[in-house]
């Protein structure tokens, strides 16, 4: 096969494009290396491999890349691969962005369990269409049960699979379906996304945790014309009750609702439920683990974004989105922080160039449960055009959510994700089963229509920072 190559600059600038031109095809692997400079190391940066999968029958494209402490750069998807794993050292975080399709998710640790959840689920003809892709982790096969379980807690609908070393395999529910799924691997590690089409495209990560309490940072209601959906799946294989806690940017509660679940049963409520001026929501399951996940979808039906309830087992003091943006391309990035803690968080935001350096710095100060959204488009010091990476440090445990919008409907959202491993010489597999790539003459066409507008290509160059 010929391999046609393309100048680095060139790739540079498409691959500028490709972030955010609603006419591109390309997925990226942002990824950042977020540990502090070693004094005794000077400048060493640090290894991680890449992994891109075509099938189970090709062998993996494979990369090794440096990244120094501070610094990140973009990984974009070769022609042709379906599923990709990152193996990073300690403090790296890596997350996935199609800005054309609407999907984006953080990397995904492998369920140890090997059960994994997933709402919402629905297939309709002429309404939204959920595919779930559940990649194999390790090289054993694995044998899969997907149970699908309706919204009415009626008897689930189960399917059996075999899943080849590092497969990944395409799944739907059956017609005119509408509920969650419970995927088990029988004890093998396995990865899950979760991909929205119909009314607005979105991806998120299937959820494999026993946490009994979730954090929802942000439910957008009425804001440029967006209103949410989210869904909640009872985990566990007992009934259940579920209390959904609703607080206002100052941490005041402002009301509860009930619900009873059975096991892996799931419900769904709106942001037309949730009490006025209510910022965010906690969902607690009293002896359950659950799910969560939050759909948002414009008035139009044309766009909409989603993302994961956040664990707050998983909240940190240190929490990192390798790709955000000032209207780069159009797209600009809101960061919506709550304080998962009883005290007041005093919290530190940065906002880094590609290259590890710092484009501006600034604290706040949160109180005892409650929110703030940083609106980059607010910051002056960063320029019209700007991608780079929001690092954010707390002294108290903190759960975050990133969306991203421009006025063309392509947008997308994801998870502020905690360090990958707190052991100093662990390495951590990040699997990302939903990928998609640009062919080459896609990005051809997209150089030659950029070169023939008078653009600043040096402004593409700085904000993406290829290595």
């Amino acid at each position: 096969m010929r391999v046609r190559l393309i100048p680095r600059f060139a790739l540079v600038i498409a691959a500028a494009l490709l972030l955010c031109n609603g006419s591109a095809y390309a997925g990226t692997i942002y990824v950042f290396n977020a540990t502090e400079p070693d004094d005794a190391k000077a400048l060493s940066g640090t290894f991680f491999d890449a992994r891109f999968y075509l099938d189970q029958y090709s062998q993996p494209i494979e990369s090794t890349h440096e990244l120094l402490p501070g610094q990140g750069t973009a990984l974009y998807v070769p022609d042709g691969a379906s599923s990709a794993f990152l193996d990073v050292p300690p403090g790296f975080f890596a997350t996935y962005i199609d800005p054309f399709t609407g999907e984006a998710y953080r990397g995904i640790a492998p369920s140890s369990a090997g059960v994994v959840g997933v709402t919402p689920v629905m297939t309709y003809a002429d309404s939204d269409t959920n595919t779930l892709r559940v990649t194999n982790t390790m090289s054993p096969t694995a044998e899969l049960l997907a149970y699908f379980i309706p919204l009415s807690g009626a008897d689930s609908i189960t399917f059996t699979a075999s899943l080849g070393p590092y497969e990944t395999l395409q799944l739907h529910a059956p017609e005119n379906f509408f509920g969650s799924a419970a995927l088990d691997s029988g004890g093998q590690p396995i990865a899950v996304t979760n991909q929205f089409a119909g009314e607005g495209n979105a991806a998120v990560g299937g959820f494999a945790t026993e946490a009994q309490e979730v954090a929802i940072p942000a439910i957008p209601h009425d804001t440029n014309g967006f209103t949410s959906n989210f869904y909640v799946q009872n985990l566990g294989s007992d009934s259940t009750g579920v209390t959904v806690n609703y607080y206002g940017e100052d941490g005041t509660s402002l009301g509860t609702s009930n619900y009873g679940l059975s096991g892996n049963q799931g419900f769904v409520t709106s942001s037309y439920s949730a009490p006025l001026g209510a910022a965010q929501a906690v969902v607690t399951s009293s002896d359950q683990p659950i799910a969560v996940t939050v759909k948002s979808t414009n008035n139009d039906g044309d766009d909409a974004f989603a993302f994961q309830g956040v664990p707050e087992s998983d909240a940190s003091k240190l929490v990192c989105f390798p790709g955000v943006f000032n209207a780069f391309m159009g797209e600009t990035t809101l960061i919506y922080i709550r304080n998962s803690s009883g005290s007041e968080a005093d919290v530190d935001i940065t906002i880094r160039k590609q290259d590890g350096s710092v484009a501006v710095f600034w604290g706040e100060t949160i109180p005892a449960g409650g929110s703030t959204v940083v609106d980059l488009s607010s910051i002056e010091e960063l320029p019209s055009g700007f991608a780079g990476i929001a690092f954010i440090s707390s002294n108290q445990d903190i759960v975050c959510v990133g969306i991203t919008r421009d006025a063309d409907g392509n947008s997308f959202a994801y998870e502020g994700g905690p360090l990958t491993s707190r052991k100093r010489d662990a390495i951590s597999t990040l699997v990302f089963p939903a990928v998609s790539s640009s062919p080459y003459e896609a990005i051809e066409e997209l150089i030659q229509e950029y070169a023939s507008k008078d653009n600043d290509l040096d402004c593409f160059i700085q904000a993406v920072g290829v290595k």
